[in-house]
């Protein structure tokens, strides 16, 4: 893929319209002029240009990266999203393993085993994101063996005969000083974590996707095999009944009750019953819980250690975390609870940037106030923070707001949508295509409106007004 360099004219990017918002787009064009300035070179890397996070200047980071890439998929002709994951593909080890982070200069691992640290294995559900938009499945048959080799070792050595999961600390989990673990030893062996039990089931699901994308029937239907199966550990081991809520839980049997966001992974990873949605749902909405001013904060308000100024992990309202909730929440039929929470969300993200200086993007937010979060050591988290936070502005305006999914392997976009204003969007990338859709006024939200679609190419849009709760 060639990639543009130098400055980027919003011509060129996906333009939503959407009449009334202006504040939305306004913060949508500043996201993506601050992830033009974070498009790095480094030579003698494996994918030279790359997307740096705006966290650490001598390495990059591999879950920081898998969020930056699912906002540059709009825009993937332009920013190097997914090419970044290949720098962490040309460092993977013989036996699968892929570190955390590593160092530009060298390329080495960060974190070297024996000991070694993981970050939540999400590249297979970015890999499979990301081909939606671009339709490449030549990639897809290039990266799955990569893909393969490191599920395979999270299984070997992240994971007991008892069939939990652990990370080598809570770092790993990337909610650097959450109060989930409170009890383990200094390799965290004592937790079961939910997340990474969750991630993995995620991952056998997109690794059943592309395998079937890429014509590999059998090896797709191992792993769909192995996402029952996670999802059963999942919901024997994991989820409390008298809660209703899913904890991590120590290897004595004892759950860790400590209610953080965590517990939504089992939505991303299509791994809850329908009882377990509308259980977290009721939790997401409940104000003395997870429903405060500035949706969602990282750990429960009725918590002991939560902060009203977020404490980084201890209420802090983060982008990789609310983008798995709504994500999560849409794959189960909570559009409307996604739509909200996103909405809210991005106001959030408009007034910070208006209001408070500098004016800029973060790293996350407070849940009480409208600030930046405080970090664990009473700092202000970073500035210029388009690493993940990108995902609100341009991510979930295009898929929760505007209600876009788009499928390009099978030339359909599906349309979401309960506005009823014309609203729609030019320049959206549809494979190697660019197309516009355009919705027209309406009287009722369960109406159909009048659609234009502009396409060089052959393109269902099915359009489903939805009628809010």
């Amino acid at each position: 893929m060639m990639i543009k360099h130098g400055h980027t004219t919003l011509g060129e990017l996906p333009r939503p319209f959407l009449p009334g918002r202006e504040d939305w787009l306004d913060l949508y064009d500043f996201a993506w002029e601050l992830a033009r300035r974070h498009v790095t070179e480094q030579p003698g890397l494996a994918a030279p240009c790359f997307m740096d996070e705006g966290f650490d200047p001598e390495k990059i980071w591999q879950w920081d990266t898998c969020f930056m890439a699912l906002f540059c998929r709009y825009a993937h002709d332009l920013y190097p999203g997914i090419e970044s994951l290949d720098n962490f593909y040309a460092a993977q080890k013989a036996d699968g393993y892929i570190a955390m982070s590593h160092v530009l200069a060298t390329g080495e691992d960060s974190y070297p085993l024996p000991w070694g640290r993981i970050n939540p294995p999400l590249i297979s559900w970015v890999e499979w994101e990301y081909v939606q938009a671009t339709g490449d499945t030549a990639r897809l048959t290039r990266v799955l063996p990569a893909l393969l080799r490191y599920d395979e070792w999270i299984e070997k050595n992240r994971r007991r005969e008892d069939g939990s999961y652990w990370f080598a600390d809570c770092g790993s989990s990337g909610m650097d000083n959450s109060p989930r673990t409170a009890r383990h030893d200094h390799h965290g062996a004592e937790t079961s974590f939910i997340d990474l039990a969750a991630q993995q089931a995620l991952s056998a699901l997109s690794l059943a996707r592309i395998a079937a994308a890429v014509g590999q029937d059998a090896l797709a239907e191992i792993c769909r095999q192995q996402h029952r199966e996670r999802a059963a550990y999942l919901n024997a081991t994991l989820w409390n009944q008298r809660h209703q809520f899913f904890y991590d839980r120590h290897t004595d049997g004892n759950f860790v009750n400590c209610k953080t966001v965590a517990a939504f992974w089992p939505l991303l990873a299509e791994a809850a019953t329908p009882e377990q949605v509308a259980a977290l749902a009721a939790h997401l909405e409940d104000p003395r819980e997870f429903n405060r001013p500035n949706p969602v904060p990282s750990l429960a308000y009725d918590e002991c250690n939560y902060q009203d100024h977020g404490g980084y992990w201890l209420g802090g309202v983060w982008a990789p975390t609310n983008y798995m909730i709504v994500r999560g929440l849409r794959r189960n039929g909570q559009r409307d609870l996604a739509r909200r929470i996103a909405t809210r969300y991005l106001d959030l993200l408009y007034r910070v940037w208006k209001n408070y200086e500098p004016h800029t993007l973060w790293e996350c937010y407070a849940p009480e106030m409208d600030a930046p979060a405080i970090n664990e050591n009473g700092q202000r988290c970073r500035p210029d923070f388009v690493g993940w936070t990108g995902l609100g502005p341009i991510a979930m305006l295009l898929e929760d707001i505007l209600g876009l999914d788009i499928d390009y392997p099978n030339r359909v976009i599906t349309w979401h949508s309960g506005i009823l204003e014309p609203h729609g969007v030019d320049n959206l990338r549809f494979g190697p295509y660019h197309v516009s859709l355009r919705a027209g006024i309406r009287q009722h939200a369960s109406d159909m409106p009048e659609l234009t679609v502009d396409a060089p190419c052959p393109v269902e849009v099915r359009f489903m007004p939805v009628t809010p709760n």
